[in-house]
């Protein structure tokens, strides 16, 4: 089983206001928002935040190719949660589809 990440485990509002800067930094410059965070009071390593936003930068882009009218929302810490649970949504949705159309082949079958 995977680990749990760290960031996961922060209190909602932490991880929210990390998540909307990270998406303001574009899911880049990990160093910059580990030093952010860092002020912030928000203890985590950067590392963490690498591994963590790597995962989230995909499923936000699947969102925002899904919904292009996404990319001019604002990036508050809401928006950006919004944002990531309907990434999440959508990548249950294939995975579901997946599943009916093999569940469909071995009925047909």
């Amino acid at each position: 089983m995977a680990r749990i990440s760290s960031i996961e485990l922060l209190p909602d509002h932490q991880r929210a206001q990390l998540e909307a800067e990270a998406a303001r930094m574009n899911y880049c410059q990990i160093d910059r928002l580990a030093d952010w965070a860092k002020q912030q009071g928000i203890k985590v390593s950067g590392s963490s935040l690498a591994r963590y936003f790597k995962k989230n930068r995909a499923v936000i882009e699947r969102v925002m190719q899904a919904y292009p009218q996404s990319r001019n929302l604002p990036r508050s810490p809401e928006v950006v949660a919004a944002l990531a649970e309907l990434g999440v949504m959508e990548l249950r949705r294939a995975e579901l589809l997946a599943f009916l159309a093999q569940a469909v082949t071995s009925y047909s079958e």
